[in-house]
């Protein structure tokens, strides 16, 4: 009479084993991440440049394809991370356990060693909800764009970059009107490469930079009453100035 013998759901990694575990990585999908978000950028470059009434259900399109390659970019180094840990964990587990024989069959039927059980782990991580950048550069332009577009000078009322606490919706009641210059306030001229200070949040063209940085490798932020100390680190192209300057380019033309 024959009967159907329950294996155990986990049992501890050998030394045979070790190096297939080590080689069990998530896929990475940063490159291909990359080439989709700069697709979906070119592409509303493109779009606000064809047209001169506001596209706003094309861009509302192209800013939620934008957001789901965010939230596949965190959930990559999310699960990558997590994936470390488990396996980690797991062989730590599996060090001083003993091999699996009939007398402890039981133990690890029942899992008595509280073994990690990647397997279920990882499913259940796979449901897990990821928190995408909200200071990207690209979100603080789609929530931009609505209210630039009939005034590239317009203040926004909420800078995602900028504001750490304070909620959209707060924001939203603080700023009425306002002009934003689209000059660099070095070179009086129309940015060409506007540069933000990710310390300060002020913005200059990448030429006055390089002329303010030739004889330092440090300066102070050149706008009145800020006094930051900046390197080049502190500096990153600012893409919603450069928006705003081909929409105030189009309506020129």
């Amino acid at each position: 009479m024959s009967g159907t013998v329950r294996l155990p759901d986990v049992l501890p990694i050998t030394s045979k084993n070790i190096d297939y575990l080590n080689k069990i990585t998530v896929p990475d999908l940063s490159q291909e991440i990359s080439n989709s978000k700069t697709s979906i950028q070119e592409s509303t470059i493109a779009l606000l440049s064809s047209t001169s009434t506001y596209p706003e259900e094309k861009v509302k399109q192209l800013e939620e394809m934008y957001k789901e390659l965010l939230r596949l970019e965190e959930k990559q180094k999310f699960l990558s991370s997590k994936l470390i840990e488990l396996k980690a964990e797991y062989k730590e587990q599996s060090a001083d356990l003993p091999r699996l024989d009939l007398e402890n069959w039981n133990h690890y039927l029942n899992n008595d060693y509280n073994l990690t059980n990647i397997r279920k782990k990882w499913i259940e991580l796979q449901s897990e909800e990821v928190e995408i950048n909200k200071k990207d550069q690209w979100l603080r332009v789609f929530y931009a764009l609505p209210y630039i577009w009939s005034d590239p000078s317009r203040v926004i009322p909420y800078d995602p970059l900028e504001n750490n606490n304070n909620t959209e919706e707060e924001e939203d009641i603080k700023v009425d009107g306002g002009v934003i210059d689209l000059n660099c306030p070095v070179s009086l001229k129309k940015f060409n490469l506007p540069m933000i200070s990710l310390k300060c949040f002020h913005t200059f063209d990448d030429a006055s930079l390089k002329e303010l940085f030739r004889p330092s490798k440090t300066i102070e932020c050149p706008t009145p009453g800020c006094g930051k100390v900046l390197t080049t680190k502190d500096f990153t192209e600012d893409k919603l100035m450069r928006i705003r300057v081909l929409i105030s380019d189009l309506r020129k033309q």
